[in-house]
Parts: structure tokens; sequence; C-alpha cells
């Protein structure tokens, strides 16, 4: 069986504001805290860049992808 695989690629550049991070947190830092935001989608709101992708691929019969 085949399916389809969309990818979806988004760049967002932005400069933190230290006002909402732990005092003291390396700008790697600010990064790491907001990658594991719950509400990602948020980050993306105003993205410079948005490219959506496909690929086909084939499914076998016990659900395993190639």
């Amino acid at each position: 069986m085949k399916k389809v695989r969309l990818i979806r690629t988004t760049i967002v550049e932005y400069t933190p504001d230290p006002v909402f991070y732990p005092e003291g947190s390396t700008i790697e830092q600010m990064a790491e805290i907001d990658i594991q935001s719950d509400d990602r989608e948020m980050l993306f709101e105003d993205s410079i860049s948005d490219k959506i992708k496909y690929e086909i691929f084939e499914v076998e019969e016990g659900g395993q992808h190639n």
C-alpha cells in the first residue's frame, strides 16, 4: 500500500527577551527553553520561511514502511 508523508520545514528568527527567561540564562539556554515549550505552534506564528513537500512511500502488510 502506498502512503503520503507531508514534511513541513519552518524557519523562525528572533531575539529572545531575557525578561521572559530565568535570570542569567544564556542564549543557548533560552533556545532550549523555547523548544521545550508546551505551545510550540505559538513559536512559529511569525515564521520567515515555511516550506511543505511530500514523499510517497510503501507500507508492508505488517505496518512497516520502506
